[in-house]
């Protein structure tokens, strides 16, 4: 196992909330081997709704996109032809 991916194992394998599982088990159906001890339940093969884990994840998306759009929103005024322009 290389160390540069170890990092990215333990993020795939870590569940997203309490709703939704890890993204490595909704890609693959399975935890990767990151070398961390789990308890062997987890790892019994299992399917999820599809349609219900993609309505819990659009409902966080729409969720963080009000955040976010609240603290971008900077309107600007508008240019005027005689505006002078800093580069």
């Amino acid at each position: 196992m290389e160390k540069g991916y170890a990092g990215v194992r333990a993020y795939r394998n870590t569940a997203v909330n309490d709703k939704l599982p890890a993204p490595a088990i909704l890609l693959q159906g399975r935890y990767l081997m990151d070398g961390i001890p789990r308890l062997t339940q987890p790892l019994v093969p299992s399917s999820y709704n599809y349609e219900k884990v993609q309505i819990d994840r659009d409902v966080i998306q729409s969720k963080q996109k009000v955040c976010y759009d609240g603290k971008v929103g900077t309107e600007y005024d508008v240019l005027k032809s005689d505006d002078q322009i800093r580069v």
